[in-house]
């Protein structure tokens, strides 16, 4: 059974005219804005995928190198007009699973190894050509952060002994 917690609050109200009253959403996204066409061909883009490497195969990891060379190929062959699949889609498919992989490697729930794009410039040099210094220290401090709780985590055992991270389905 799932514990019993309070509901988030910010304090702030809309009203409907019906009376009713919800919680401010700013800040919560807004995927009611999101084109209903895409996402639908974008499902049956994973559904084909799923079909043929297994239905959650994408979320296992690739190498981060390795989706953004198929969407750059996927966009040049839209952008020449072939038409032997829907190269659009696939594009985006792979920025999808790019982003989500990004993410799940700075969580800690993937490899860092799958992060395999160069780095060009110092951290320190890009911060200052770009005039976002506090930007990149407070990237850096977080960097960090996720990293001393990734390794509390792999630490922490359970009375089993088996970590608690790797029962997770990316293991």
């Amino acid at each position: 059974m799932v514990a019993d917690k309070a509901i988030k609050d910010s304090g702030q109200r809309r009203g409907f005219k019906t009376g009713s009253v919800r919680d401010m959403a700013i800040g919560k996204g807004m995927p009611q804005l999101l084109s209903p066409i895409v996402e639908q061909e974008l499902a049956k883009h994973f559904e084909k995928g799923g079909l043929k490497y297994g239905l959650r195969n994408w979320e296992k990891g690739q190498p981060l190198s390795e989706l953004l060379g198929s969407a750059r190929r996927h966009e040049l062959k839209y952008r020449i007009g072939e038409t032997d699949e829907n190269h659009l889609i696939a594009w985006l498919w792979n920025v999808y699973c790019f982003v989500h992989t990004k993410y799940c490697i700075d969580l800690g729930i993937l490899p860092r190894e799958l992060d395999d794009l160069p780095t060009y410039l110092p951290i320190k040099q890009l911060s200052g050509k770009l005039g976002h210094e506090n930007t990149f220290k407070k990237l850096l401090d977080k960097k960090t952060k996720i990293q001393l709780k990734r390794k509390k985590r792999m630490q922490a055992k359970n009375k089993f002994g088996i970590n608690r991270i790797a029962r997770n389905h990316y293991s």
